[in-house]
């Protein structure tokens, strides 16, 4: 009978422990590599909204979107590097001319 009862107090507790929610903070990192906007734009909810003009930081030629794509993951690397884990990554493209082009990065990381 004791090891019954020690078997259910471990489950019960085990139960509990993973039933447990662990609070996150968010991360929304987007990119819009048309060659007339090339900006990246980190927002770290609770924080200032970053936002990197990467036309000017890399050059105006359409040449340097390769650039900029280096750029990005690059962002991406350091805050993985810094324990934020990626959960999602969507990108869709809108209009003609694919002006509205968008990568979408979503980060979460145990809220600190």
């Amino acid at each position: 009978m004791r090891n019954v009862f020690a078997i259910i107090t471990v489950w019960l507790v085990s139960q509990t422990a993973i039933g447990q929610s662990i609070v996150h903070d968010y991360m929304v990192m987007s990119f819009r590599p048309h060659q007339n906007v090339r900006e990246l734009v980190i927002d770290v909810f609770g924080n200032e909204r970053q936002q990197i003009n990467l036309r000017e930081d890399n050059g105006k030629g359409l040449s340097m979107v390769s650039l900029d794509i280096q750029t990005v993951f690059a962002k991406v690397q350091e805050y993985e590097s810094q324990g934020w884990e990626l959960v999602s990554f969507n990108s869709f493209t809108a209009g003609a001319d694919a002006t509205s082009e968008k990568w979408i990065w979503l980060f979460n990381r145990p809220k600190q």
